[in-house]
């Protein structure tokens, strides 16, 4: 009987220590359940600030802090699940399997929500992840479309300067100044896109590797580096074609003061001269000048080279006008030397006929004197005979 009632005390004693070693168990889960709360609460909050600084800001740098921000609550709910609800998943399942208790439902209630808020702010933060990881992608690829509109607009400007013969040196200059101003933001593009393409491409390495990213960078800063060079080469055309427009310039300017002076030359040239000596070197006057107008002044194919790089429109025109009145010259000296060479002609042929004419009349005096001295007619017959010889 003692030995009954002592079975039976140990059986009440076991079932009490099993018992209190259920509550225990069952204290425990439930506080470390509850002690999961504060850190998902903490996390959930963490995820909303970011969620209300993703909508107000508009940097990408920004945007690459908020990725590594939120990649930090993944990796602690992450932590959270390994060191802690996995283990309390496992527990409590073995709890509820073996104890068919009040405790059971409120463990297995409490787990559920637990692990439904654990579930929700995972799909949250992967949700705003990829949000974050699209904006960061979008933010980059609009920099870069900024850059390549950038230099496609330059690119469009620098083919008309160098292509298009029709501009006028000042149009050429003018573009090129433009070009000239936007060249410092232009780097700032360049430098803008190349550190979002390395920022990105390194934040979302999953799609892009690391050589890649190295190619696509190079080659934007080749790019930038073949239109600076090719820039400067059409800088340099400017200039030259500028000196060239100021020489030509200057040879045509030249050749109008000097067709100006021959025609005050040709103006003094066309008075009439009394003498014969002085008609002579009128003459020889005039064919020196027409020589002079006569020499080659061409222009045409230094123009013609020079008008198919710029346009020369008052150049030419004004080359033509000196071109027309050196062919007036010319023609009017062709007269003026012709006239002279008549003029010429005639006063030494008038000479030579006034000269016989004089020595004719010497003649006829003096055959008048031997009529009135040694013939022995009368004086009025002789006379008579005189003027029948002069008629």
């Amino acid at each position: 009987m003692n030995e009954r009632i002592e079975n039976f005390d140990f059986q009440i004693n076991q079932s009490v220590e099993n018992e209190r070693n259920i509550q225990e168990q069952s204290s425990k889960l439930l506080s470390d359940l509850d002690s999961l709360n504060p850190l998902l609460l903490k996390l959930t909050e963490q995820r909303e600030s970011f969620e209300k600084i993703f909508n107000e800001t508009e940097s990408i740098d920004n945007f690459v802090k908020l990725h590594q921000q939120i990649k930090q609550i993944q990796n602690e709910l992450t932590s959270l699940f390994s060191s802690k609800l996995q283990r309390l998943n496992a527990s409590i399942q073995h709890y509820t399997n073996n104890n068919i208790r009040h405790e059971s439902t409120q463990l297995s209630t409490t787990l559920m929500n637990i692990n439904n808020r654990y579930r929700t702010l995972s799909q949250d933060i992967n949700r705003f992840i990829e949000r974050i990881d699209e904006r960061i992608e979008s933010e980059t690829n609009n920099s870069i479309e900024t850059y390549r509109k950038f230099i496609e607009g330059l690119r469009v400007k620098l083919t008309r300067l160098s292509n298009d013969h029709r501009l006028t040196i000042d149009v050429k200059q003018r573009l090129l100044n433009e070009i000239s101003q936007t060249l410092t933001n232009g780097r700032s593009y360049v430098h803008q896109a190349i550190e979002h393409i390395k920022l990105t491409r390194n934040l979302l390495n999953n799609e892009y590797n690391i050589n890649e990213i190295d190619d696509e960078c190079q080659a934007i800063d080749d790019e930038w580096v073949e239109f600076i060079s090719d820039f400067d080469d059409q800088k340099q055309e400017i200039i030259n074609i500028e000196n060239e427009i100021k020489k030509l310039d200057l040879t045509v300017n030249d050749i109008h003061e000097w067709l100006k002076q021959q025609e005050n030359v040709f103006q003094l040239m066309t008075t009439n001269q009394s003498t014969l000596p002085l008609k002579i070197e009128k003459l020889e006057q005039i064919k020196i000048l027409f020589r002079n107008l006569e020499t080659n002044i061409d222009l045409k194919q230094e123009l013609k080279q020079l008008e198919s790089r710029v346009s020369i429109v008052p150049l030419i025109q004004s080359y033509n006008q000196c071109m027309e009145k050196r062919q007036q010259l010319l023609s009017s000296a062709q007269d003026a030397l012709l006239h002279a060479s008549e003029a010429a002609e005639y006063h030494e042929h008038f000479e030579t006929i006034s000269e016989r004419f004089h020595l004719w009349m010497a003649d006829a005096e003096n055959r008048l004197e031997q009529h009135t001295s040694t013939n022995e007619m009368r004086t009025d017959y002789a006379i008579e005979e005189h003027y029948r010889s002069v008629e």
